[in-house]
């Protein structure tokens, strides 16, 4: 019934009731027109959109149309977000004074927004949140170190999140200046 064709091959189609068409296990490739039509004396055409929730039964209903000859449904799959990258899988270690960017990759439809923000503190420019999918740090030192979170939202099903550890240690120069300095005591 997608995209003109007349009677669909796949079994998760079916026509209930001799209205309605039912769509079990929805996806992605479902998304498109579908056309009904109905053997009038006057032909009409009414279109209309459905938004179709992932792995929801969906129904077109047709029961209070049955004037026109063609009827027209475009099908959008909603699809919750769903983190499938962050960086070094969570754990990141860098050395202080360096750079690090930190990433988080979403996906769904709509495409999630992915936003930033820092465990028990702000983030290191000041803000509680920067909506990016990726945080870059420059010069870090040791009060930039900590959890760092991402979530990812597009109003479908709940907000998901994922959280990076950062570790800053100490540079090679800064450890060698600490150990001359413990000689120096002892």
């Amino acid at each position: 019934m997608k995209k003109q064709i007349l009677v669909s091959p796949d079994p998760r189609v079916n026509l209930v009731h001799g209205y309605s068409l039912e769509i079990r296990e929805a996806g992605p490739q479902d998304a498109g027109d579908y056309v009904c039509q109905i053997a009038t004396l006057e032909p009409r055409e009414i279109t209309h959109t459905v938004e179709i929730l992932e792995n929801d039964i969906t129904f077109l209903d047709l029961i209070e149309t049955l004037e026109p000859r063609k009827f027209t449904q475009t099908v959008g799959i909603l699809v919750p977000p769903r983190i499938h990258y962050v960086t070094s899988n969570g754990r990141v270690e860098v050395k202080k004074g360096s750079s690090v960017r930190l990433e988080c990759k979403a996906s769904g439809n709509p495409t999630p927004k992915v936003t930033w923000s820092r465990k028990n503190n702000l983030l290191p420019d000041g803000v509680q949140t920067a909506v990016a999918p990726a945080l870059s740090l420059e010069r870090v030192d040791r009060h930039q170190a900590g959890v760092y979170q991402c979530t990812a939202a597009n109003g479908v099903g709940d907000d998901v999140n994922t959280h990076v550890c950062l570790q800053v240690t100490r540079s090679s120069l800064e450890a060698e200046h600490i150990f001359l300095l413990f000689l120096l005591y002892l």
